[in-house]
Protein backbone atom coordinates (compact mmCIF):
# COMPACT_ATOMS: atom_id res chain seq x y z
CA UNK A 1 0.00 0.00 0.00
CA UNK A 2 2.63 2.36 0.87
CA UNK A 3 3.99 2.06 -2.86
CA UNK A 4 0.74 2.63 -4.06
CA UNK A 5 0.60 5.89 -1.65
CA UNK A 6 3.95 6.96 -3.12
CA UNK A 7 3.08 6.29 -7.08
CA UNK A 8 0.05 8.48 -6.35
CA UNK A 9 1.69 11.17 -4.39
CA UNK A 10 4.40 11.49 -7.20
CA UNK A 11 1.57 11.60 -10.10
CA UNK A 12 -0.25 14.62 -7.83
CA UNK A 13 3.26 16.49 -7.64
CA UNK A 14 3.76 16.14 -11.35
CA UNK A 15 0.11 17.04 -12.08
CA UNK A 16 0.63 20.02 -9.56
CA UNK A 17 3.41 21.42 -11.06
CA UNK A 18 2.11 21.37 -15.18
CA UNK A 19 -1.08 22.93 -13.60
CA UNK A 20 0.89 26.11 -11.80
CA UNK A 21 2.94 25.85 -15.30
CA UNK A 22 -0.53 26.07 -16.87
CA UNK A 23 0.55 22.75 -18.87
CA UNK A 24 -1.65 20.10 -19.45
CA UNK A 25 -2.65 17.37 -16.48
CA UNK A 26 -4.83 14.91 -15.15
CA UNK A 27 -6.22 17.32 -12.81
CA UNK A 28 -10.04 17.57 -13.31
CA UNK A 29 -12.40 20.90 -12.68
CA UNK A 30 -14.19 20.87 -9.39
CA UNK A 31 -12.09 18.47 -7.31
CA UNK A 32 -10.33 18.43 -4.39
CA UNK A 33 -7.09 17.99 -6.02
CA UNK A 34 -7.89 20.80 -7.89
CA UNK A 35 -8.44 22.98 -5.03
CA UNK A 36 -5.13 21.47 -3.70
CA UNK A 37 -3.46 22.37 -7.26
CA UNK A 38 -4.93 25.77 -6.75
CA UNK A 39 -3.60 26.41 -3.29
CA UNK A 40 -0.01 25.15 -4.24
CA UNK A 41 -0.30 28.08 -7.41
CA UNK A 42 -0.88 30.41 -5.10
CA UNK A 43 1.90 29.46 -2.81
CA UNK A 44 4.35 29.14 -6.22
CA UNK A 45 3.28 32.14 -7.08
CA UNK A 46 4.72 33.78 -3.31
CA UNK A 47 7.89 31.93 -3.58
CA UNK A 48 8.70 30.26 -6.87
CA UNK A 49 11.68 27.55 -5.31
CA UNK A 50 8.46 25.74 -4.12
CA UNK A 51 8.32 24.52 -7.30
CA UNK A 52 11.59 22.53 -6.96
CA UNK A 53 10.70 21.22 -2.92
CA UNK A 54 8.51 18.38 -3.45
CA UNK A 55 8.21 17.38 0.07
CA UNK A 56 8.00 21.17 1.07
CA UNK A 57 4.99 22.06 -1.35
CA UNK A 58 2.78 19.08 -0.84
CA UNK A 59 2.90 19.46 3.52
CA UNK A 60 2.34 23.01 2.91
CA UNK A 61 -0.90 22.53 0.37
CA UNK A 62 -2.07 19.71 2.76
CA UNK A 63 -1.65 21.86 6.00
CA UNK A 64 -3.36 24.54 3.92
CA UNK A 65 -6.15 22.65 3.09
CA UNK A 66 -6.39 20.67 6.05
CA UNK A 67 -6.99 24.29 7.72
CA UNK A 68 -9.25 25.66 5.53
CA UNK A 69 -11.27 22.71 3.85
CA UNK A 70 -11.64 20.25 6.23
CA UNK A 71 -14.52 19.86 8.80
CA UNK A 72 -13.53 17.13 11.39
CA UNK A 73 -16.97 15.73 13.65
CA UNK A 74 -15.98 14.25 17.05
CA UNK A 75 -18.22 12.41 18.19
CA UNK A 76 -19.09 11.00 21.89
CA UNK A 77 -20.19 7.98 23.20
CA UNK A 78 -23.41 8.79 23.09
CA UNK A 79 -23.31 9.57 19.61
CA UNK A 80 -21.64 6.13 18.72
CA UNK A 81 -24.54 4.10 20.49
CA UNK A 82 -27.02 6.22 18.46
CA UNK A 83 -25.37 5.44 15.39
CA UNK A 84 -25.31 1.93 16.25
CA UNK A 85 -28.61 1.60 17.24
CA UNK A 86 -29.93 3.48 13.69
CA UNK A 87 -27.88 0.96 11.67
CA UNK A 88 -28.46 -2.21 13.93
CA UNK A 89 -30.98 -4.17 11.92
CA UNK A 90 -34.41 -5.45 13.97
CA UNK A 91 -33.13 -9.04 13.43
CA UNK A 92 -29.81 -8.46 15.16
CA UNK A 93 -31.11 -6.47 18.66
CA UNK A 94 -31.42 -8.86 21.52
CA UNK A 95 -34.43 -11.06 21.81
CA UNK A 96 -36.54 -10.22 25.73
Amino acid sequence: MKDRSDRRREKFYADVCAYVRGEPNDIRPGTIRELQAQIAKKLVEENGALIDDKDRLLAEVDAIYKRDHVVVVTFGPEDLALAKMLVTHEDDLPQA
